[in-house]
């Protein structure tokens, strides 16, 4: 007769470390969660730093190309 009452604390037992892990599973998942966000926010602000030098690079061959047009025109006079 006793083994209904074993059963039953072997059940509950087992609800108990479901219930453990579920709730680990939970805080995993939340702190993914947040590293996940932030790994989104660097890359957002790689891509703009990206974009900057995207942006400096063009600048940079824009004057070369003035400086090589001034540098031809220097040229021609000699």
């Amino acid at each position: 007769m006793t083994q209904p009452n074993h059963d039953k604390q072997e059940l509950h037992q087992a609800q108990k470390e479901v219930e453990k892990a579920f709730n680990q599973l939970e805080k995993e998942n939340h702190e993914l969660f947040h590293a996940q966000q932030a790994v989104q926010h660097e890359g957002q602000k790689l891509k703009e730093a990206q974009q900057k030098v995207d942006h400096e690079q063009h600048d940079v061959q824009l004057a070369q190309e003035k400086f090589q047009q001034a540098q031809a025109k220097a040229n021609t006079y000699k």
